[in-house]
C-alpha cells in the first residue's frame, strides 16, 4: 500500500472516530457517504484496471489507484468538513457525496460488465 493510501485511510479513521461530537444520524449519514465514496474508487480502479479510462475532467484519463483513492478521501474529508462548517446543511453534503458516489459506482460497474 502507497504513503497516500495509508494517510487517507488514517485521515478517515480518525473522522469516524468520533473526533467531533455526532449524533446517530450523522454518524450513520457519514458511513454511508464514505460507503458510496469507496464504491465509486473500487468500481473506477476496477474498470481502469481492465483498460476502460476514466471520465472525470480532474483525473487523468489513466489516473493510478493511489490517485483515485486520494481523490475519492479528498471528496469524503471536504463533504465531511463542509457538513461541520455548516452544521444545519451536513445532510446536503452527505447526501451530494452519497448520490455522486453511487451514480458513479453504478455506472462504472456497468462499464465494467460491458467492456469485460
Amino acid at each position: 500500500m502507497k504513503k497516500n493510501t495509508v494517510i487517507i485511510a488514517c485521515l478517515l479513521a480518525v473522522t469516524l472516530a468520533g473526533c467531533a461530537p455526532m449524533t446517530r444520524r450523522k454518524q450513520i449519514g457519514l458511513a454511508c457517504l464514505m460507503a458510496a465514496q469507496a464504491a465509486d474508487g473500487y468500481t473506477t480502479n476496477e474498470y481502469l484496471r481492465i483498460g476502460g479510462t476514466e471520465a472525470n475532467p480532474l483525473l487523468d484519463d489513466r489516473p493510478s489507484r493511489d490517485q483515485v483513492w486520494l481523490f475519492k478521501g479528498l471528496v469524503t474529508l471536504t463533504l465531511y468538513g463542509l457538513g461541520e462548517i455548516f452544521e444545519d446543511d451536513w445532510e446536503f453534503f452527505y447526501g451530494l457525496g452519497i448520490a455522486g458516489g453511487g451514480v458513479a459506482a453504478v455506472h462504472n460497474n456497468h462499464l465494467y460488465e460491458k467492456w469485460r
